[in-house]
Order: C-alpha cells, then sequence, then structure tokens
C-alpha cells in the first residue's frame, strides 16, 4: 500500500517520495518527502460471507480499516510541497487514481500541515512540514473449510 500511495502522491509534486524507517537509504540532499505508516484502526466489524458452492466450500472474513499515514516534507520547499499534498488528498483526482491502481485504498481525510524543527546533519534547523493523511482500507481473508 505505501508504494501505491508513493505513487499517487508523486503524481502532485516532482520531488521524491519515499519510505522513511524502512528504505535504509540516506537522506536526499535536496527537497522530499517521506512517508510512515502509524496502523489502522479499526472501522467496522467483521462481515462473513459463506460459499457452500465451491469445492471446498469457504468463508470470506471482511473488515474495513482506516489507514493512518504520516508525510513529512523537507527542504526549502517543504510548505508548498505539504500544501499541495494535503490538499489534493481531499480531491476526487486522489480518489481516482486511487481507483486505477489499489481499490482497496480510499482517501479519506488529513490533517493540516504543521512546521516541526528538524535537526540535520550539520546541526542545523532544516525546513520540515508533517501532516498526516488517513485512508479507508478493505482488508478480505478467505478460509477454506
Amino acid at each position: 500500500m505505501c508504494k501505491n500511495l508513493g505513487n499517487v502522491l508523486a503524481q502532485f509534486t516532482d520531488v521524491e517520495v519515499s519510505n522513511s524507517q524502512q528504505n535504509y537509504t540516506t537522506m536526499p540532499v535536496d527537497d522530499f518527502v517521506t512517508m510512515t505508516s502509524l496502523g489502522f484502526d479499526e472501522k467496522s466489524t467483521n462481515t462473513v460471507q459463506y460459499s457452500a458452492i465451491t469445492d471446498p466450500a469457504s468463508e470470506t472474513h471482511r473488515r474495513t480499516l482506516v489507514w493512518k499515514v504520516q508525510i513529512d516534507c523537507y527542504g526549502s520547499g517543504a510548505a508548498d510541497i505539504a500544501n499541495v499534498l494535503s490538499t489534493m488528498w481531499r480531491t476526487p483526482k486522489c480518489c481516482e487514481l486511487f481507483r486505477e491502481i489499489d481499490q482497496s485504498v480510499v482517501p479519506m481525510h488529513g490533517t493540516s500541515p504543521l512546521q516541526t524543527f528538524f535537526i540535520d546533519d550539520s546541526n542545523n534547523y532544516s525546513d520540515r512540514y508533517t501532516f498526516t493523511l488517513y485512508a479507508q482500507v478493505a482488508v478480505a481473508t478467505t478460509f477454506t473449510a
């Protein structure tokens, strides 16, 4: 899901968009965006669909989750990038892009960007803006009897 989110966000900016804690690479020198998954919250209880027609019989458990992702924008253009991304997250265009690549994820809402401090490797304060995106995720698991 993070890869698909990165692909969607990249449609709205010309800077690098990458996973944060999982990429094991050094930070880029120019402006860039990182994504950190903050986990899932339950949005609904499970529903179960039984199918005795298939051989063997199966049951599918479905539930809806809310996925939280922290977006961090770094560099001299961080404020503009954060404002563009947080604004575009709330548009039909963003929903259309997800529908094309991952129909299980639907953009919901996001927080407003906040300036947060960041001290770089030279002990200087650098520009960083952070906000959180929320998406509805449909999950299904099928078991055979």
